[in-house]
């Protein structure tokens, strides 16, 4: 009821009403400001979500202003008790008595009446209003659940009398439909949402509904399941619901009845998503993926098959439905692939794991080696230390004794001989064996002896120490020249009464903590008679014959006597190409003469051209040519092939001439590709409308805030596949080409137009090199044919390449300066741009037009799509990067 509250004179508030929200609402919109508080207090109040909430909030000043005053005119058409207290009377199974009696009935309104009318309060009313009904003591919500209970279970017609309209039910299933909406406005906020999923068995309810004839009945429920499924502890009572329904039902399976609807005729959109969106929910949001892909495994045993259902749409393009298969498609789980990727990964996890045991182990023994090898090292330096600290005490014994003698004698002693100080030290004997007499050292190997000692001179000073290699003298340190023995135990000389075999293996340095600690194999080789060992295991000498042997010692004699003067690589290369081409240097020096391609390849020309003789080389041959004789394998080579004039020239014309016909069928495609492609860029008219519209919608997106620009930059063609639809599905690239196909159909196969095929193939470095190597053979071959004017091949070969590189020539030239306008057309820069980077943005968006225009990419990006995208930004990345350097 409206009462005046006050009145300011002279303003606009002419006349102020308190609405329904306990604010003040006058017919005249005040300033904005108080507009926006007064419509965030209203929001509060009524019952919409928090999207719907966000919608509202961006609607203009003028439309909130309207809402608010439209909206204190609202009011329940019944209370929230007296919608309680029908249902309650419907339920009452006494009215299906047929002892009722009409006086039972007063005051009591159809069913069909009352849903309808709670149905728009629900939707219209603010949460205060709602919450009043869903609490105690009206307990609405669990009243609807109760009441679509016995909607689905109806009992037994009875005839009605004049005067029991009231108990009338829809015949079409009108009640059930409605009481759902009804239970959708009490869902709509997280109030009344959490209040009907906290009644018991009330998921289980909604699920039997799904036995209703009505499509638009059946959509209505997957709706509310479908949020659900999604909400803690709801996805297990969804389940659950759903094998109360098979029980009830008789379904072999579930979900059984739902797939076979899929595709009844008549079809009805609005099922087939709800239906769709409902599957991909309940097992895309499932709590394990076990259960996902029994879940999978359990709809595609029933006949769920994507393909069958857009089949079943006879090429009608239903986006919501093609959205849902799509998302299937995109999240299913291939066990199969899975598993087989598992497999590899473990077999490859396996030998990885074989490969780190294997290193760890030889890490293991290379750190043990390095260890045995410091300890080794540090003995040896401490023998070392020691040895030479003997050594100079000898020095200074035997100087003092130098000095005595000279001073008994009058003279200096006589040294021995310089090569005989120079002998190597020979191993000395083991212990317990003597040396052979042959093998005793001489006398001219020992000391002198001092000169008796002169009369009166008190005792002889004692003699010096044995030195090494004198029998007597100590044994030389582990490891150090003239020992022979491995470290350890000392071992005694074994030699046998023949010459025996080598056995090649691996001697253990140290025993200590191996089987070979206490083994004594001293006592088998005293006792055991290696006679027939021997007999059977002697090596007998190889009878060489004379003739052979002669050879053999002419052979070493001259290798002996060879004269070297080139770097040894490059030696051995220039042999194995010369043994490779199969001809005497004399051959072959005559071949290049008379440009022989047949005896001599181009390719084995090309080869040479690596061993061309440099100015040292030619310098120290002509300084030895006296030594012609003796040069080895490549200096002789070379000394022969330094007397053929213009020697490098000569090999260039000839590689040149093989290579020719294969690099001209290389270069000549690839300038025809690039030109072709610039051309047809330059002159295409439906590109350039299709490049208008992208700028328009570009403009359209970013005028308000960025404002309008006048073009972009070819890498902004990736970009149309990064901005996606409010619902993430749908790229601005397939809208545009939906609408070019809708609106501009003369522009849809715009590459129709453009030949593109090769020209993203080709490297301009690659192209400019082959070029101009053709240039420079031609002018190395004109030289040639100057210098041997009476040479056919070379003149016939000119003739025929010249008009060939000629017309090369002029066609690189038209393919740059088409090339340089097509850059130039879409701001780029020629010098750092690469036709295999600027063609292949239009292949690409090309393909990805066409893919759009196919519906293989409709209402998603497929994986192919996105690693295109990404080969786009990198190169539009690379190229940013390359200019930048520049």
């Amino acid at each position: 009821a409206k009462r005046p509250v006050f009145a300011c004179r002279g303003s606009l508030w002419c006349m102020v009403f308190v609405s329904v929200l306990g604010y003040i609402v006058d017919p005249q919109m005040p300033d904005i400001s108080t507009v926006e508080l007064f419509f965030d207090r209203l929001l509060e109040r009524i019952n919409v979500t928090p999207e719907k909430a966000i919608e509202l909030k961006r609607q203009p000043v003028e439309r909130k202003w309207q809402m608010i005053r439209s909206r204190h005119e609202v009011q329940p058409r019944y209370s929230t008790f007296f919608y309680t207290e029908q249902i309650q009377r419907h339920l009452d199974p006494a009215l299906r008595s047929r002892k009722m009696k009409k006086k039972h009935l007063k005051g009591l309104l159809r069913l069909h009446d009352i849903l309808q009318s709670l149905e728009v309060d629900l939707r219209t009313n603010s949460s205060e209003w709602i919450r009043e009904f869903i609490d105690e003591p009206n307990r609405g919500a669990y009243l609807m659940i109760q009441l679509l209970t016995d909607i689905q279970n109806p009992p037994p017609p009875i005839k009605l009398k004049k005067g029991f309209e009231a108990l009338d039910r829809d015949p079409g299933l009108f009640d059930e439909h409605t009481c759902i909406l009804c239970l959708k406005a009490i869902m709509a906020n997280r109030y009344g949402f959490t209040a009907v999923l906290n009644i018991e068995d009330s998921v289980r309810v909604l699920v039997m509904s799904l036995k209703t004839p009505q499509p638009k009945t059946r959509a209505l429920v997957l709706k509310l399941l479908i949020t659900a499924a999604i909400t803690p502890g709801g996805h297990r009572k969804t389940l659950s619901a759903l094998d109360h329904l098979q029980r009830v039902t008789g379904e072999r399976r579930r979900f059984e009845n739902l797939v076979a609807q899929l595709t009844e005729e008549p079809l009805d959109h609005h099922f087939q998503v709800a239906a769709l969106c409902f599957i991909n929910s309940l097992v895309h949001t499932a709590a394990s993926m076990n259960l996902r892909v029994f879940l999978q495994q359990e709809l595609k045993s029933v006949g769920f098959d994507p393909d069958l259902v857009e089949r079943s749409l006879r090429g009608r393009q239903d986006v919501g439905v093609l959205r849902e298969l799509e998302q299937w498609r995109s999240n299913v789980v291939d066990v199969q692939g899975v598993m087989d990727e598992f497999l590899t990964l473990r077999n490859r996890s396996d030998h990885l794991r074989t490969e780190v045991d294997l290193l760890q182990g030889r890490i293991e023994d290379a750190d043990k080696d390095r260890q045995n090898i410091i300890r080794q090292n540090e003995a040896l330096v401490q023998t070392s230390e020691t040895y030479h600290e003997r050594a100079k005490m000898l020095r200074e014994r035997v100087e003092a004794l130098m000095k005595m003698y000279e001073k008994d004698a009058g003279k200096p002693p006589e040294m021995p001989e310089d090569d005989e100080i120079l002998k190597p030290m020979e191993p000395p004997p083991a212990p317990g064996t003597f040396p052979n007499v042959s093998q005793a050292p001489s006398s001219s190997s020992m000391p002198p002896p001092p000169p008796p000692l002169p009369p009166g001179v008190p005792g002889a000073p004692p003699p010096p120490p044995p030195m090494f290699g004198i029998p007597g003298a100590p044994p030389p340190p582990p490891g150090m020249p003239g020992s022979m023995m491995p470290m350890g135990r000392q071992r005694a000389v074994i030699k046998s009464n023949v010459p025996l075999p080598m056995l090649n293996w691996t001697v253990l340095r140290e025993t200590d903590n191996t089987i070979f600690k206490n083994v004594d194999d001293e006592a088998i080789l005293n006792t055991f008679d290696f006679s027939e060992f021997e007999s059977v295991f002697q090596v007998k000498k190889r009878e060489v014959s004379d003739k052979a042997e002669a050879k053999r010692e002419a052979a070493r004699k001259k290798l002996a006597e060879q004269v070297t003067l080139i770097d040894l690589n490059r030696a051995r290369n220039l042999v194995i190409t010369k043994r490779r081409i199969g001809h005497p240097s004399v051959k072959v020096r005559q071949y290049i003469l008379n440009t022989d391609l047949d005896g001599l390849h181009p390719e084995n020309a090309e080869l040479l051209l690596k061993f061309v003789p440099t100015k040292e080389e030619l310098q120290k041959l002509n300084a030895n040519a006296e030594k012609a004789q003796q040069f080895g394998e490549a200096e002789e080579f070379l000394h022969v092939m330094s007397k053929v004039e213009r020697y490098e020239s000569r090999l260039h014309v000839m590689a040149f001439a093989g290579y020719f016909d294969e690099l001209v069928a290389t270069v000549t495609p690839q300038i025809n590709a690039v030109l072709r492609a610039s051309l047809s860029i330059i002159n295409s008219r439906k590109l350039r409308k299709l490049f208008e519209i992208i700028l328009a919608f570009g403009n359209y997106m970013n005028g308000g805030r960025r404002g309008p620009v006048n073009g972009f930059k070819l890498e902004s063609l990736a970009r149309l596949l990064d901005t996606r639809s409010t619902d993430r599905k749908q790229t601005l690239l397939h809208f545009l080409a939906s609408t070019v196909d809708k609106n501009y159909p003369d522009v849809v196969d715009f590459f129709e137009e453009l030949e593109l095929e090769g020209a993203a193939g080709v490297s301009m470095q690659t192209l400019a090199k082959d070029v101009q190597d053709l240039r420079k053979g031609i002018d190395i071959t004109l030289y040639e044919r100057e210098k041997q004017s009476n040479n056919f091949i070379i003149f016939s070969f000119y003739n025929r390449a010249f008009r060939k590189v000629t017309q090369i020539s002029e066609n690189y030239k038209k393919m740059d300066e088409a090339f340089k306008d097509v850059c130039l057309l879409f701001a780029e820069n020629p010098k750092g741009t690469d036709p295999s980077e600027f063609f292949t943005l239009f292949v690409n968006f090309v393909r990805l037009w066409k893919d759009e225009l196919n519906g293989t990419c409709r209402c998603s990006i497929v994986n192919s799509t996105d690693m295109t995208k990404r080969r786009m930004i990198r190169m539009s990345r690379k190229r940013k990067s390359h200019r930048r350097r520049r």
